[in-house]
């Protein structure tokens, strides 16, 4: 039965000529879990804001959009509650009040639910979702994985007809993408919730889902099943969105059905390839050490538990250090205290063998640069190109070479056209491009990027990947956090854990995830075995293309 139906939308935002979406034609059926991909600023979002009434952005719109049959204008505010219920890209964006219980609460007493029936949902939900550890927490003390966690539950309790997901695994770690993937099937299988999920990472999503749809410039490209249109694609940069096993069946010629998982690539490439190893690639060799953490201990109240525990860290010159671990295992509170934000109760941070405390709240203007977790708190103007001429001013740049430098970085991370945007009017993947600029204008000799990847299509991470690799070749230190274990592969010198307050298996990265056997990058996953010491989905098919078929 069908519960959606888009018909011929178009929509440009007020004060904009350009379109953002042209003749958008979906059907959904009830019941239904599709997966739309494409670039950052491919219109993803905006057609997700405008299948919820609520959160439609102000612009031009044409066609119609039907609900049950219904068109979306003749909803009432009850009708479209019940109807879609939106999960949206930033967490942070949707928390409403500071305790994790109370936001639970708030949709439900809205509702006019009685106190008891409140209660039992919140604690059916918590149950459903793993939030029962952290019921009782503030919601300004959760990572960004915990804050999505807790929006999707916080939705699900009204239990809408559809629920539209925009990126919801981008704050989240692997694991707890897994989980939060299996969750969302579950809600979708058992409860018949028709789900829309907006997604740049979607290994685990694609043998869930029912049909998906590609968004190239405005336009849904391709639209349907989800094996005949990963099957169809042959538009390079979004094939490079798609999983390792993907792309390794496209990129070795391979014959037959294109698989949906790792188990399915795996039984493809032990009856087509011939049994081979690829050697590690090497390893720059790192300079002297620009940042030194010794024995670092913090917490965030005295009476709490440690967040970081008698941890130690080098970053060396023109060093790229991938730091992974689990929501809420203290990632980004390592990086204030390497930044000097947050102060050690014991241990010391050194920055070129001076204490970081000696440089005071203008350390950045030293040589240290933070670009927090959530881009747009690096932004304080109304205009992006603002916030860029601020940061030359505080680093003392004259006018000429400001201009110079701001051109120079808007080039190298294509961010050219939104200088005169408002930060707020960008997508995730925009507003992140735009942060990493600013970031690099004050010239760092130590760059700390909290998941910088996030929010960013396929094609760009690969971008930025190389930016990162030109910048340390100058001998910048760059200590990225990261959830994604591809980019790290792609882009890291060296990768460590964060578990339990201290750093662990610290390791060249190939050594660091060949080691691994579910904390790892999918290509190992498939290829291990096969074509051992394959990190990389690319190390794959040119081994592949150089020894051949087993046929």
């Amino acid at each position: 039965m069908e519960i959606l139906n888009v018909e011929n939308l178009s929509f440009r935002y007020g004060g904009l000529q350009k379109k953002t979406l042209y003749n958008i034609n979906m059907k959904v059926n009830e019941g239904e879990l599709v997966v739309l991909c494409g670039h950052s600023g491919s219109g993803k979002t905006t057609l997700l804001r405008l299948l919820k009434k609520e959160t439609a952005p102000y612009g031009e719109l044409e066609g119609n959009i039907y609900c049950d049959g219904k068109n979306q204008t003749e909803l009432t505010g009850k009708e479209s509650m019940r109807f879609s219920g939106y999960v949206m890209q930033n967490p942070e964006t949707q928390i409403i009040t500071d305790s994790v219980r109370y936001e639970l609460a708030f949709a439900l007493e809205n509702t006019g639910l009685d106190k008891d029936t409140v209660n039992r949902k919140t604690a059916e939900i918590s149950n459903i979702f793993g939030i029962s550890d952290w019921i009782d927490k503030k919601t300004y003390h959760l990572s960004g994985g915990q804050k999505q966690l807790l929006n999707l539950a916080s939705v699900m309790e009204t239990e809408p007809k559809i629920l539209l997901l925009d990126e919801p695994g981008a704050y989240l770690d692997p694991q707890s993408r897994i989980r939060f993937f299996d969750n969302v099937r579950r809600l979708n299988r058992e409860s018949g919730v028709t789900v829309i999920i907006a997604e740049h990472h979607t290994e685990g999503l694609l043998e869930i889902a029912d049909k998906m749809g590609i968004m190239e410039s405005g336009r849904l490209s391709d639209f349907g099943e989800v094996r005949r249109v990963l099957e169809r694609c042959d538009t390079e940069s979004v094939i490079r969105g798609f999983p390792a096993f993907v792309r390794i069946w496209k990129g070795i010629g391979s014959t037959g059905e294109c698989p949906l998982s790792v188990t399915e690539a795996r039984s493809v490439m032990m009856s087509e390839i011939k049994k081979t190893e690829v050697g590690a690639d090497k390893v720059r060799k790192s300079g002297k050490t620009l940042l030194k953490a010794e024995k670092i201990c913090f917490r965030y109240e005295k009476n709490s538990n440690d967040i970081l525990s008698d941890l130690s860290l080098e970053l060396c010159e023109g060093e790229i250090f991938c730091l992974l671990g689990g929501n809420a295992s203290g990632k980004s509170t390592l990086l204030k205290v390497l930044s000097n934000i947050k102060k050690p109760y014991a241990g010391n941070v050194r920055f070129m063998s001076e204490k970081v405390g000696k440089f005071g709240n203008a350390l950045y203007k030293n040589g240290i640069t933070l670009l927090p977790q959530n881009p747009l708190h690096a932004f304080i103007c109304e205009k992006v190109a603002d916030d860029f001429a601020q940061v030359c001013s505080s680093m003392g740049y004259d006018k000429e070479y400001s201009k110079q430098l701001t051109e120079e970085m808007c080039r190298e991370t294509e961010t050219e056209d939104f200088l005169d945007k408002n930060p707020n009017d960008l997508s995730g993947g925009e507003i992140q491009k735009c942060a990493i600029c600013k970031a690099l204008l004050t010239k760092p000799k130590v760059l700390l990027l909290d998941e910088p990847e996030k929010g960013i299509d396929a094609f760009s991470k690969q971008r930025l990947s190389g930016l990162l690799k030109r910048i340390s070749e100058k001998g910048t230190a760059v200590l990225a956090v990261t959830h994604d274990l591809e980019f790290a592969s792609e882009t890291a010198d060296r990768c460590g854990i964060l578990f339990g307050g201290r750093l662990e298996g610290v390791d060249e990265t190939d050594r660091f995830f060949l080691s691994g056997r579910l904390f790892t990058t999918e290509t190992v996953k498939i290829s291990r075995g096969i074509v051992d010491g394959a990190v990389r989905a690319e190390q794959v098919i040119e081994a592949v293309k150089k020894n051949g078929f087993e046929k």
